[in-house]
Order: structure tokens, then C-alpha cells, then sequence
């Protein structure tokens, strides 16, 4: 990578390191916090280094930006022979943290996970809610899944690649959640009453490792949903005195295969 000036740097869109000097801003030496903008950001010789491969790794999946910063650390450890550690994992942070306060790092290529928003559409006054309408009304999009006779959805472990995918899925209708390793009972009771609500035949595509702990995380959801579904679903519902009563239908999920699970559908008419 060519090292521009700090202000060639800032002026375009590439991910380029500016500054000669090697006096970084290491998070042991940083004597406060930055705030702000960070215009004076001169990262030492292994610093310039690493961000050198974060720009490779961002030019790499241009397309699918923003990436979380878990991603850029998996494909650091995967492609440019990094260190899986957490220690390396807490270094990478801080630098693209910087990276991104010097304005070296476009704010649209990372984003960082965790943070939640609930947003309230309220409105000046009636025009503006009219405005708003027409607005909407010019990007109407139909439910393209509307009239098929199968629910699909699509789960992922890692909560980072759920904008990856839905550029994808949104072509179909197709939604896209995920549980951060589906250890979230709320989500999965979830799951279970859009199935029981919708009585279609559900089809769950999920994508996970490919390793023992993959293959026990989709049994987890298959058996855990399973329940749910057979207990609440409107043609089995459990009686508190007798205990679940299965009328007709298979008495559990359908593993199709390893990737997708199949709730079998509800009877005609609902």
C-alpha cells in the first residue's frame, strides 16, 4: 500500500493509511479516550501493517459492506496468518476504532454489532403523514412468498452475517433472523408460534459450523421448536390435565437434512 498524506487519505473512499510518523496509539499508551474525530493518528510501522491486510480483507468483500468487525478478525486469522486470540481480537478493535476516527477507514465499511434501535414513526402533522404514505407507496414491493404453499426462514448462528444474507433473501420474501448461537428460548418460542399461526409446512434453513457443536446447536433448535409447535399447534394443542394430545400429523419435526428442518403442515382449513 502507497502511504498518502493524511489529507490525500481522507479525500477519497479507499481505505488508505496516512501519517509518516510512528508515535501509535496503543490502548496500554492512550492516556484518555479519544473523542471525536482522531486527525492526528500516526499508527506505528505494525499497525500500518495490520490495517495493510484490513484494507486487503475490505477490498476483498467490497460488495457486501459494511462487515462486522468479528468477520474482518476471522478472515485476518484465516487469510494473513493473525493470531486467534483474544488478546488480538481486543487489538483489532481499538486500531479499526482509530482507523475510523482518523477517517483512514470509511465508517460505511465497519459497523459494529450489539447496538439496538426502536424507532417511533411519528409525524409533523397530516401532510406530512400523507407525504410520508406516498412516499412508501412508490417503493411497494409484494410479498413474492404470499402465495406459496411452504413458510421458509432463514437462521444463522452468527448475528454478523444477517445484512449479508438478507440482500439475498429479500429477492424472495425470505426472512432472516438470528439467536447469536440459538441459546435464546424467547426466540425459538417465537419461531414456534409464527409456524403454529401461519399453518403451512415450515421450512428452516440453517446455516451454522459444521462441527460438533454445530450439529448440536441445530438439534437443540430442531427438538426445542419441535416441542413448541407439537404442544401449541392448533391440531395438538396439550391438555393441562391429560398432558399433549397429538391427534394426527408426525409427532415431531422432520429432519429433511442437515441444514433445514420441516414442521409438518396443519390440517385443511386453517
Amino acid at each position: 500500500m502507497t502511504h498518502k498524506s493524511e489529507a490525500s487519505a481522507k479525500a477519497g473512499p479507499d481505505v488508505q493509511l496516512g501519517g509518516e510518523r510512528l508515535d501509535d496509539t496503543s490502548p496500554a499508551q492512550a492516556p484518555q479516550r479519544t473523542r471525536g474525530y482522531k486527525d492526528d493518528y500516526r499508527p506505528h510501522r505494525s499497525t500500518r501493517e495490520l490495517l495493510d491486510a484490513v484494507q486487503e480483507v475490505l477490498d476483498e468483500y467490497r460488495e457486501h459492506w459494511p462487515l462486522t468487525v468479528r468477520q474482518i478478525f476471522y478472515r485476518l486469522v484465516g487469510a494473513h496468518g493473525f493470531d486467534k486470540s483474544e488478546k488480538f481480537y481486543s487489538k483489532l478493535c481499538h486500531h479499526l476504532a482509530m482507523a475510523r476516527r482518523a477517517r483512514v477507514i470509511p465508517f460505511s465499511a465497519i459497523r459494529d454489532d450489539g447496538v439496538q434501535t426502536v424507532h417511533f414513526e411519528h409525524y409533523a402533522d397530516a401532510d406530512d403523514f400523507r407525504a410520508r404514505m406516498r412516499e412508501k407507496a412508490k417503493s411497494y414491493r409484494r410479498n413474492v412468498m404470499a402465495s406459496q404453499d411452504l413458510h421458509i426462514e432463514i437462521w444463522c448462528e452468527a448475528a454478523g452475517m444477517i445484512l449479508q444474507l438478507a440482500k439475498v433473501a429479500k429477492l424472495y420474501s425470505i426472512p432472516v433472523y438470528s439467536s447469536s448461537g440459538f441459546d435464546s428460548v424467547t426466540a425459538k418460542y417465537d419461531l414456534a408460534r409464527r409456524i403454529c399461526s401461519l399453518g403451512l409446512p415450515a421450512l428452516i434453513l440453517h446455516l451454522g459450523d459444521y462441527d460438533p457443536s454445530g450439529e448440536s446447536m441445530f438439534k437443540v433448535i430442531e427438538e426445542d421448536v419441535g416441542a413448541f409447535v407439537e404442544a401449541d399447534r392448533p391440531w395438538g394443542r396439550q391438555n393441562p390435565a391429560s398432558g399433549p394430545s397429538i391427534s394426527t400429523g408426525p409427532r415431531r419435526w422432520m429432519s429433511a437434512r442437515r441444514s433445514c428442518a420441516i414442521c409438518p403442515p396443519a390440517k385443511s382449513g386453517l
